[in-house]
């Protein structure tokens, strides 16, 4: 059925276009048969078409059934873009829309219909065949339309020139434009032009007047609706063209440069404040120094050849930030005291320090309270940072006690800024500015003395004032004291002696002396020490038995019990010694006890004990330790370390395995088996390197049996590769100085030698040879050395050496000159000591007789007149030089010594 139909459209198309007359046009404003019709809004209607004649069927009329389309009118709404169909039909059940030939609607019943995809300039055939119910073509109508061209239109004109360049730019704005004409004052100057802008060369008066017309026309060429505008020519007007500005912070300047036009000088201000005036260059460099956060603007001002103002540029050169100060804190620190030569004395001085987040050469303000009140708070002072990073400030004018401290942000007023401004306050950070408590340890020496050894929490400490005392008694002053350990000796034996000490600092500048809060007491005894023994295997049936000497002991009893069950101690021996050999029968467990013993008067015995056991037999190693360290060089001169591993005989061994911890594996692995048990060492090798980590030995002894070999895990060792430490530190006088030698290392590159007063470390030097020399110490004081081997080159450091302690003697005076003077006189005179703040002047009239302190002479004074009552005698004077030192402790020196006889 399709296919008949569509062969019976053909047909009636090809029939229809066959019969039109010859004078049919499809064109824009053309008829169809001749019938005029209009364009855009207009109806076009074809009239009469010609009949088409359809095929007939038998039996009836075909003109009588065939459909009919007529009254074919088409309208153009041009602000939708549709062209609209409307017709009549006749005995018509639908129809077929075509437009230049291709079908657009098929089984349409509608009387009307819209067409949409139309485009200006072109010509649209339409043609409409209409089928009865019998779906047979009838006669069609047909009918052309152009649609038209859209009306150019110009919206905007805008025209601009320049002077300087002599380029006139006209630039338009609109719609449906093709192309454009564009006159100047109704002169054409360019026509045809295709883009919206027009740019052309021309020479145009200053401050003359042009009108500038732009005609539009569409694709069609007509001329639309045109627009103009009046251009008056600027005056040479002076310009700053493209300023550059920028802050060159290191060098704290402000470096500008420009180009400009029409211009004959300059005036540079920074901040409306003027800078420079009829400045004639492109560039200028400002020195001043910004501060960060505040807003500084350079303005440059031109001028022309009429010294008339141009329009003025300008530029922000602002940097940095204005916040609340970031990371805020409050610290008490220790600070290294130098002495009037630079030196360091080993001693520290308290700082209170507030620190915080700073930019380079901005403001701070500091304030202070005792309470954290806002309304405590006052202003302490205003600091300016130097550089970016952490600021430190230090109150000088704070005393001991709590202090909580806030810090803000300040621009403060300068040559360029009239105005100061403030950020808020950072949060109250506290400080605790007070003397630590110390601590305090009591230990009775097998000696009988009570070793006494203080502790603090800060390193300026200067030293501690120490109490002592016995039964109900109060606490009585006993010594001031500058290290950290003091010996007190003289103890009556059964007494039980309590201390307390006070840390103290001392101001060496004013002679103040700031103590701190008591100590808890230590309590000891003075009774019999502490014993400490040990049992070690030396043979299959044999066993050393050692103990530490122990105070106040008159001898010492040794016990042996068995590991039967009920066996209970029993006196082995007494002896003086503090070793012994016993003989055993048996293996197993056995068990001894050491007794120290004194015995006073009345029949009264004190004790110390100590217990230990040993077992005999097959067991775990004991005593695992590093005997011995030694060092080579490898392959590529690598640092090979070599440890000594040792441990105590197991008897009933077959012998013994050394293990090493394996991290990746998480298991120990064995690296040796050691088939005697006679052999008790072996030696480990590791490289030492920046990665070499701790290594971890285990020693276990073994025994072959029937039934298999049984193992007894022993202790393990960590050992840890590094430079090895240094050895035979001496620190000798040498002249006025400390000369620090010591051994050499192998595999170190240098050597850093440091100082310290049991508090206050420092680093004295760093050398590659084997000795340096130290000054700056204060008489009087324990100091001790410490030298550490370096490799920087592997990233390599080794540990402390163990140290050499010097103390520093006052330097006695000098010659001691004495003459007789009238009526039994003498004058006394003699050579400075260095460092002497005063000397003391004894004397004495007999050699068997004890000196007597005779006078105190202000240093520098060197002389003394002594006027004796008895003369004849001979007189004997002896003098030494006193100084307090860093500490705050008197240091008297050895004694000059002389003798005259009085004249009479």
């Amino acid at each position: 059925m399709k296919f008949k139909r569509g062969l019976s459209l053909f047909l009636a198309v090809a029939t229809a276009f066959s019969m039109m007359p010859s004078g049919f046009v499809h064109a824009s404003g053309a008829a169809e048969w001749g019938n005029p019709y209009t364009q855009a809004g207009i109806s076009a209607e074809a009239p009469g078409t010609t009949p088409v004649t359809p095929a007939t069927s038998p039996g009836g009329s075909e003109e009588t059934n065939a459909a009919l389309v007529k009254n074919l009118q088409l309208s153009y709404k041009e602000e939708k873009g549709i062209i609209s169909l409307t017709y009549e039909t006749v005995r018509c059940d639908h129809v077929i829309i075509y437009v230049n030939g291709r079908e657009l609607e098929d089984d349409y019943t509608g009387t009307a219909f819209d067409f949409d995809d139309v485009d200006e300039g072109e010509t649209y055939v339409f043609r409409i065949v209409p089928y009865n119910a019998e779906d047979k073509a009838g006669t069609a109508a047909e009918a052309s339309f152009t649609v038209p061209y859209k009306q150019a239109s110009v919206t905007e004109v805008d025209a601009e020139y320049n002077l300087e360049k002599k380029v006139l730019i006209v630039d338009w704005w609109g719609e449906n434009i093709a192309y454009a004409d564009v006159y100047q004052d109704d002169q054409l100057l360019e026509e045809h032009v295709t883009e919206s802008r027009l740019i052309r060369e021309i020479d145009l008066e200053a401050k003359s007047k042009h009108t500038y017309r732009v005609v539009p026309y569409n694709k069609n060429g007509d001329a639309g609706i045109e627009k103009s505008y009046l251009l008056e020519v600027d005056d040479y007007v002076a310009t700053i063209l493209d300023l550059k500005v920028d802050y060159v912070e290191s060098a704290r300047k402000i470096v500008m440069s420009w180009e400009d036009s029409y211009t004959e000088y300059v005036e540079i201000c920074l901040n409306d404040e003027t800078i420079v005036e009829k400045f004639t260059g492109k560039s200028y460099v400002i020195n001043c120094e910004l501060q960060p956060g505040a807003t500084y603007v350079v303005t440059i001002l031109p001028y022309n050849y009429k010294q008339e103002a141009g329009e003025e540029e300008e530029e922000d050169v602002s940097f940095g930030y204005f916040d609340v100060p970031d990371e805020v804190s409050a610290k008490l620190a220790s600070i290294p005291i130098k002495n009037a030569a630079g030196e360091y004395t080993g001693f520290s001085r308290p700082e209170l320090q507030v620190k915080w987040e700073a930019q380079a050469r901005a403001y701070y303000e500091i304030y202070r309270a005792q309470e954290n009140k806002r309304s405590a708070f006052r202003y302490l002072a205003t600091v300016k940072a130097d550089q970016d990073g952490m600021y430190t400030y230090v109150d000088k004018k704070a005393g001991y006690g709590t202090y909580y401290y806030m810090v803000r942000r300040k621009i403060a007023e300068d040559d360029y800024i009239d105005k100061e401004l403030y950020t808020a306050l950072s949060d109250a950070e506290s400080v605790h500015a007070v003397v630590p408590k110390p601590g305090v340890k009591a230990l009775l020496c097998e000696n009988g003395k009570v070793a006494l050894t203080m502790t603090s929490s800060k390193e300026f400490v200067s030293g501690y004032d120490i109490y002592r005392k016995t039964g109900s008694g109060g606490y009585k002053f006993l010594k001031s004291v500058s290290e950290d350990s003091y010996l007190d000796d003289g103890l009556a034996f059964g007494k039980t002696y309590r201390y307390k000490v006070k840390a103290y600092y001392y101001d060496a500048a004013s002679g103040k002396k700031v103590n701190g809060r008591f100590s808890d007491a230590a309590a000891v005894k003075n009774t019999i020490g502490l014993i400490e023994a040990e049992a070690v295997a030396i043979a299959a049936d044999q066993v050393k038995v050692a103990w530490t000497p122990t105070a106040n002991a008159d001898g010492y009893e040794v016990y042996y019990r068995s590991n039967t069950q009920g066996d209970s101690y029993a006196l082995y021996t007494k002896t003086q010694e503090l070793s012994l050999k016993v003989k055993l029968k048996k293996s197993g467990t056995h068990y001894f006890m050491v007794k120290a013993y004194r015995k006073e008067g009345k029949g009264r015995a004190y004790f110390s004990s100590a217990e230990v056991s040993v077992k005999m037999g097959f067991t775990a190693p004991t005593g695992f330790q590093v005997k011995k360290t030694s060092f080579s060089k490898g392959s590529q001169n690598l640092l090979i370390q070599k440890d000594q591993l040792s441990w105590n005989r197991v008897y009933g061994a077959k012998g013994y395995y050394i293990e090493v911890y394996d991290k990746a594996l998480q298991q120990y692995r064995r690296v040796a088996k050691i088939k005697k048990n006679s052999k008790t060492s072996y030696t480990v090798s590791n490289p030492v390197t920046a990665q070499t980590g701790t290594i971890t030995y285990r020693i276990s002894a073994y025994l072959n049996t029937k039934k298999g070999t049984k193992v007894k895990k022993g202790g393990t060792l960590e050992l840890a590769p590094q430079l090895g430490m240094v050895k035979k530190v001496k620190a000798v006088k040498s002249g006025n100085k400390v000369k620090i030698s010591f051994k050499r290392v192998m595999g170190a590159e240098r050597y850093q030698v440091y100082r310290s007063n049991g508090r206050t470390m420092i680093l004295v030097g760093e050398t590659a040879g084997t000795a340096v020399t130290d000054q700056g110490l204060d008489a009087g004081v324990s100091y001790k050395y410490y030298v550490k081997a370096v490799n920087l080159t592997q990233n390599l450091t080794g540990v402390m050496s163990e140290a050499a302690a010097y103390s520093k003697k006052l330097e006695k005076a000098g010659k001691l000159t004495l003459k007789n003077k009238k009526a039994g006189a003498i004058d006394l005179s003699w050579n400075a000591s260095r460092g002497a703040q005063k000397y003391i002047v004894y004397f004495k009239t007999s050699s068997g007789a004890a000196y007597q302190k005779l006078a105190e002479v202000s240093a520098p004074n060197t002389t003394y007149h002594h006027k004796v009552q008895a003369a004849g005698s001979v007189c004997q004077y002896k003098v030494t030089a006193v100084q307090i030192n860093g500490a705050g402790v008197l240091v008297e020196s050895g004694p000059v010594t002389a003798e005259i006889r009085q004249a009479k």
